[in-house]
């Protein structure tokens, strides 16, 4: 069997990133510039990176990641309102975070039947 060491390389780095980002969900201060520098890049480095890696933009991928959270959240904790949750997970406008929830899961946030694809 062939091992996939860089295969391995990107997952560990992309599980590296989330793990930065659900770390900084509270910080109004986080940004692509400060992810960038966490894990030694320039912004267009990790854009490039990143968009090979995964497809998605650094803003794609924060979303992403915050979007996960609140999925988990409202699984744990289905009393939690939307816009606790929108909160929790970093949007200051519960409408923008319902808008992004939608899209990506096809269903308005805390609605227990989300087809996400983790």
């Amino acid at each position: 069997p062939v091992i996939d060491h860089e295969g391995e390389k990107r997952q560990s780095w992309i599980k590296q990133l989330q793990d930065i980002i659900r770390q900084n969900l509270a910080n109004e201060a986080f940004s692509i510039y400060v992810l960038a520098d966490m894990v030694n890049l320039s912004e267009r480095n990790l854009q490039r990176r990143l968009k090979a890696y995964t497809g998605l933009t650094p803003t794609q991928f924060i979303n992403e990641v915050r979007l996960q959270v609140a999925y988990e959240l409202f699984q744990q904790k289905p009393q939690m309102q939307v816009k606790q949750v929108a909160y929790a997970v970093g949007y200051q406008k519960a409408s923008y975070f319902t808008k992004l929830y939608r899209e990506r899961f096809g269903v308005y946030p805390g609605t227990n039947s989300a087809q996400g694809d983790f």
